[in-house]
């Protein structure tokens, strides 16, 4: 599958996203619209499909979830 990452911004950061072209297909991950999103998506599809996946695969867990409190 052919991915090119045009954006990645942590969730530390102001304005956190993912942007990526995934077989044409634009893949996005916004925290503020409710995560993960694909141009191929279909309702039936239930939110998920190859395209997300592959995206998903390739970007650190640190990038997308909250960091976690340390305690001393």
């Amino acid at each position: 599958m052919s991915i090119h990452i045009l954006r990645v911004l942590g969730i530390r950061s102001k304005t956190p996203g993912v942007l990526a072209i995934a077989e044409g297909h634009m893949v996005r991950w916004d925290p503020r619209r409710g995560g993960w999103d694909c141009q191929c998506l279909t309702p039936a599809d239930e939110y998920e499909c190859e395209h997300i996946e592959a995206v998903r695969n390739l970007i650190d867990q640190r990038v997308t979830e909250p960091v976690k409190a340390r305690t001393a």
